[in-house]
């Protein structure tokens, strides 16, 4: 596996940046109190939840038996290249697949961190590039998963400042990134022969070419 494409990974397995409207959803509205968002974001993180249990194999590599202490997700938390984020963005973003993390790391790396509407656009079409490469309409996301995107993730937005789901999504790897990244390679090579569709494989080379 070449150099380029441990790169990726590295960096796929969190974005190194943060702040985007709605194309396809027009529900992302900004005039919302924490007590409202909380639910919004709990639905968001109980799809995201559901989507990776199609991809169970992948993601429950952990000892303990516990999916955010695998290598796919305790390595997004441990990346590096994420410590401008605030953990309150790495517990939302961490728990999106890495299959759409790969697509919407590139994104992000090549908008500039306030243009909010550029990086949500980035966002609105790996969902539609996931949904295509793996037949998988999972990716094409709810209003939940958009507004949580975008006001918790993106905008950082104090009325979604669901700290509650810091700790209940925080991972407790005894292993670092390096550890953790060898695993996460391991099971991207084995998704993308278990997968075998070229457009999947065709947009991972494409982004080991744009990083």
């Amino acid at each position: 596996m070449k150099l380029s494409f441990v790169m990726l990974v590295a960096v796929a397995a969190v974005a190194s940046g943060c702040a985007a409207t709605s194309e396809d959803s027009g529900t992302a509205s900004q005039d919302v109190t924490t007590s409202k968002a909380e639910p919004v974001v709990q639905r968001a993180l109980a799809q995201l939840d559901a989507q990776m249990d199609s991809y169970t194999a992948y993601y429950d590599d952990s000892p303990d038996g516990i999916r955010q202490n695998g290598s796919r997700i305790a390595g997004c938390w441990a990346n590096p290249a994420g410590k401008k984020l605030t953990d309150l963005q790495k517990a939302f973003y961490c728990s999106m697949p890495l299959e759409f993390r790969l697509c919407n790391t590139v994104k992000l790396l090549s908008t500039n961190d306030t243009d909010v509407e550029a990086r949500y656009q980035g966002y609105v079409e790996c969902k539609a590039t996931l949904a295509s490469a793996l037949g998988d309409d999972s990716f094409n996301y709810s209003a939940d998963v958009d507004q949580a995107y975008r006001h918790l993730f993106l905008e950082q937005s104090s009325d979604w400042a669901v700290t509650s789901i810091v700790e209940a999504k925080r991972p407790h790897s005894p292993h670092g990134f390096p550890y953790l990244l060898v695993k996460i390679v391991g099971t991207l090579a084995a998704e993308a022969e278990d997968l075998a569709s070229e457009a999947f494989s065709a947009m991972i080379v494409d982004a080991t070419d744009q990083i």
